[in-house]
């Protein structure tokens, strides 16, 4: 699987792409999904809000956007955008680091990408228990 991490924001994170690819592997074995390429995009709240509303018509801050790219059937090609201003907002919020922050919703985007959705209050609590299991799975530093 091809996986890289692309920075597009000044401030530069030191991350770790074999973490990176160790828990698309756990996720992608647990859900029996099999991910082709992945790129993980790095931005800032504006580039998110840009994106959300070019696709989804929608204009507010988003923390992170999850793009399917190949065909029905095929191994998982996607994008996943995410918002490092979000990401230190929701750490400040939560009191956690934002390097758990960042895999949270890095997870988030993976469970996204293999077709979990979060629009009910039924389909939101099983992402978090999904989320969290994953989590307890990887507590290798990412940053």
């Amino acid at each position: 699987m091809e996986c890289e991490i692309i920075n597009n924001i000044d401030k530069q994170y030191n991350f770790k792409e074999d973490v990176v690819c160790n828990i698309i592997s756990t996720l992608s074995k647990k859900e029996n999904q099999n991910f082709k390429s992945l790129n993980i995009i790095v931005s800032d709240d504006n580039h998110l809000n840009n994106l959300k509303k070019e696709y989804f018509n929608i204009d507010h801050f988003t923390d992170i956007i999850s793009f399917n790219l190949e065909e029905k059937g095929d191994p998982i090609e996607g994008e996943i955008y995410i918002s490092m201003d979000r990401i230190e907002d929701n750490a400040n919020k939560y009191e956690v680091t934002i390097e758990n922050e960042f895999k949270r919703i890095l997870v988030h985007g993976l469970l996204h990408l293999v077709g979990y959705d979060d629009l009910t209050l039924k389909e939101k609590e099983d992402m978090k228990i999904q989320e969290d299991y994953y989590l307890k799975k990887h507590t290798s530093k990412i940053i």
